[in-house]
């Protein structure tokens, strides 16, 4: 019927632009313990719509099966958390980034042009959200230069930024950086290794503008003085050379051998390594933090403690010795431990296969020679993923930290470069 023709029209449009309405929604994230489950409806609401306008619920991609199971955990995370106000700001943020996923999934089928859109919106999301935390950020207390700089600005724009969004951790600045630098290495390398032919213009200002912005935020997590953010782009540069160049394996292999030696022999490394400051904890207290993470799988494996539950409990069901219990444990430091905390056993298993499918999809996407134009953006896609891998060994899961919606869409990107229309 025309009623039901013209409700199709409609509804194709909106699933088009489906993953940009929802970015729009990403600010209400930051308040979701304030707005409710408003969040959660926007999932069944864009499912609706694809369902109207494609005929499916979502679209076909390789992640289905493992993120169904893990939305289905994260449903059950509601049902047995001991405070619904506890959960339900990380529930959003996984709900909305799966909708994200989807969304973006969908849109590229239609458009190919659309990857170029979205790996755009990585690079100019990931940029805003990084100034906003250089801005709200005390460096002070970790590079009194850039204290001075950004002291320059307007005390009412600080102070404004400070209320809306608190004091940045440089953890939380060190992952937003991680999620869209390699991107901008990528590029840089890339586009050296592309030829003429596959270039088809000038690149000449467009290497350098990725150049710089690389040196930039590459900079940038240098002075957070993050262990994970400095091991996450060390490790994910090496890998992006060792896929690129046949010199950058054999760097990647010496460094495997040669680094670790070298931290432990070089004190002030090692110090950097075993110190700890009040916003951060150092390796001896990740260990005894990972011990509790397990003991608290042992105890319930099947639905795990529900998302955030393990800050909510540790101190009081498995007492740390080298942590004090006013000091407060936001999560397991450990991006698989995290998985089975909020997810159980099962859901970790998930988690694993979205990370085994990943790998798989981009050595297909990097060895396919149809993709000679999409290779700086496979290559960037490779250090990212890695960075976030590496990055979630010492440090939050990316489903955690606002910032963790950008991991969502590398995933989509992911997902379709290797499946273009």
């Amino acid at each position: 019927c025309q009623g039901f023709g013209l409700m199709q029209q409609v509804a194709a449009r909106v699933a088009r632009r489906e993953w940009l309405i929802l970015l729009g929604f990403i600010p209400l994230l930051m308040f979701a313990a304030r707005t409710g489950g408003l969040p959660l409806l926007l999932f069944p609401t864009f499912a609706v719509v694809r369902r109207v306008a494609n005929g499916r619920f979502f679209p076909q991609t390789p992640f289905n099966l493992p993120l169904l199971f893990i939305l289905l955990m994260t449903l059950v995370s509601l049902l047995i958390t001991f405070d619904v106000a506890t959960s339900l700001p990380l529930v959003s943020r996984v709900v909305v980034g799966m909708g994200l996923f989807w969304g973006c999934v969908s849109g590229i089928q239609q458009r190919e042009t659309a990857v170029w859109w979205v790996a755009s919106a990585v690079l100019l999301l990931g940029g805003g959200l990084a100034t906003v935390g250089v801005l709200t950020l005390n460096w002070a207390s970790l590079f009194g230069p850039m204290a001075t700089v950004v002291g320059l600005l307007p005390a009412s724009l600080l102070n404004g930024l400070q209320q809306l969004v608190g004091e940045t951790n440089p953890n939380i600045l060190a992952q937003t950086l991680l999620l869209f630098a390699p991107l901008l290495l990528g590029g840089c390398i890339g586009l050296v290794m592309m030829s003429k032919d596959e270039l088809k213009r000038p690149s000449f200002w467009l290497q350098l503008l990725l150049c710089l912005g690389s040196v930039i935020v590459i900079g940038l997590i240098f002075l957070t003085r993050s262990r994970g953010g400095l091991l996450g782009i060390g490790v994910a540069l090496m890998v992006m050379l060792a896929v690129a160049t046949r010199w950058g394996r054999w760097l990647l292999g010496t460094a495997v051998f040669v680094l670790p030696t070298a931290v432990l022999a070089y004190e002030p490394a090692r110090t950097f390594l075993l110190s700890s400051s009040s916003a951060d904890f150092n390796l001896t207290s990740r260990l005894e933090i990972w011990s509790r993470a397990l003991f608290a799988m042992a105890d319930f494996p099947l639905t795990g403690l529900s998302l955030n539950g393990f800050s909510q409990v540790v101190h009081l069901l498995y007492p740390l010795f080298t942590i004090s219990p006013a000091s407060q444990v936001a999560h397991a430091h450990n991006h698989l431990l995290q998985a089975g905390l909020d997810f159980g056993l099962l859901g970790l298993i998930a988690y694993l296969a979205i990370w085994l499918l990943v790998a798989l999809l981009l050595r297909q996407a990097w060895q396919d020679e149809k993709n000679g134009r999409f290779r700086p953006l496979i290559l960037g896609l490779i250090g990212a993923q890695t960075a976030v891998w590496t990055f979630g060994i010492f440090d939050a899961a990316p489903w955690i930290a606002l910032p963790g919606f950008l991991w969502w869409l590398l995933l989509a990107l992911v997902t379709s470069i290797t499946r273009k229309p």
